[in-house]
């Protein structure tokens, strides 16, 4: 379905985003007192980043967690129980509140469409797709790339051309909001936000064909081809092992990571039990271990080599996209100083950035 463009200012937007945040729960990137940028919930609109500085909202560093902690949370309850009780004693926690999502980046989009096709598999999970069904997302096209981000490679920006419900491109001193979806026309019409001209659209065209064009970090195919040839004993592995902390923040900072365990928590102060799911990761030594103490992930550096290729080979073939979106927070975070593009650029394509 095509769609019409709409138009909006900075002021207008702002707004905006005050209606839906007094109407709804609005998540936006804010900036603590330490300086941090992190996705929150807010009230007060003033609080959101380009709002407290005064400048457009284009071309910003992306928030240091993900979108992923509201629609599959760090630790949640998945029902509630008495232990020993009948079965109509379960009680499973309300899922499914509207939210309305600003500020994400193209990457960030991609992650999310790639958390619905994991999680709505043959076994559906209902707790995360629920999240999403209720989640409307108005992302902000890059018109160039971040500092940290190679989302030109992964293919998953920096701009859009679907998946999200309204997407803003700069057009002059005004915005131009893309519509994506019957959701995003629905909340475009209520906020009374005007078509855009042709001209206005094109211009906003332009800037995303320009940042769509420049060069990517790495040639996608050359890093896949060289995973599936290679196995445990490349010295690349042997690298990043040694100074990996096996800490798991990179994992738990991914946008697209989905490892959980579940466990069942009794609470002190309550005759009440829960059966919770919490992420897990598989840089921990725990992880993969099976009964008897058998662990087939055997050595650190098979440990590493297997997120690299589940993320740049195996779910690039069962879902035809990059388990990577390319937002760089995993290199920005890990302690061990690993910097994941530039292990893909100069090691997993033969030294040539491009794949040539």
């Amino acid at each position: 379905m095509t769609y019409t463009d709409r138009l909006t200012t900075r002021d207008d937007l702002v707004e905006m985003l005050g209606r839906i945040a007094a109407e709804t729960t609005l998540v936006a990137p804010v900036r603590s007192v330490q300086g941090d940028v992190h996705f929150l919930p807010v009230r007060d609109v003033s609080q959101v980043t380009f709002v407290a500085d005064g400048e457009p909202p284009f071309n910003r560093p992306n928030p240091y967690n993900s979108p992923k902690e509201y629609v599959f949370p760090d630790s949640e309850p998945m029902f509630t129980f008495k232990p020993g009780a009948a079965q109509d004693e379960v009680k499973v926690p309300e899922l499914g509140r509207e939210l309305v999502f600003f500020g994400l980046h193209a990457c960030d989009v991609s992650a999310l469409k790639l958390l619905e096709t994991f999680f709505g598999r043959e076994f559906r999970d209902g707790y995360v797709l629920e999240r999403l069904a209720a989640m409307t997302t108005i992302a902000v096209g890059c018109t160039q790339m971040c500092e940290a981000g190679f989302c030109t490679a992964t293919e998953t920006g920096p701009v859009l051309s679907e998946g999200f419900d309204l997407q803003l491109l700069p057009a002059g001193d005004a915005i131009v909001v893309q519509v994506g979806s019957p959701r995003g026309e629905a909340l475009a019409a209520r906020h009374g936000l005007k078509k855009a001209s042709a001209a206005q659209s094109r211009e906003a065209r332009k800037a995303a064909d320009e940042a769509l064009a420049e060069p990517k970090a790495f040639d996608r195919r050359a890093v896949h081809d060289f995973l599936a040839a290679s196995g445990p004993g490349d010295p690349v592995w042997a690298d990043v092992a040694e100074r990996c902390q096996s800490c798991g923040l990179c994992l738990f900072i991914c946008p697209t990571c989905s490892c959980y365990t579940v466990k069942d928590v009794t609470f002190a102060r309550s005759d009440r039990s829960a059966r919770m799911r919490q992420w897990d990761a598989c840089y921990f030594r725990g992880f993969t271990r099976l009964a008897g103490g058998i662990d087939p992930v055997e050595s650190n550096e098979v440990m590493v080599m297997r997120k690299f290729t589940h993320k740049l080979l195996h779910q690039p073939d069962q879902f035809g996209v990059s388990g990577c979106v390319g937002c760089g927070r995993c290199s920005q975070s890990c302690v061990g100083n690993v910097n994941w593009l530039e292990v893909i650029r100069t090691r997993l394509t033969g030294g040539h950035p491009t794949g040539a």
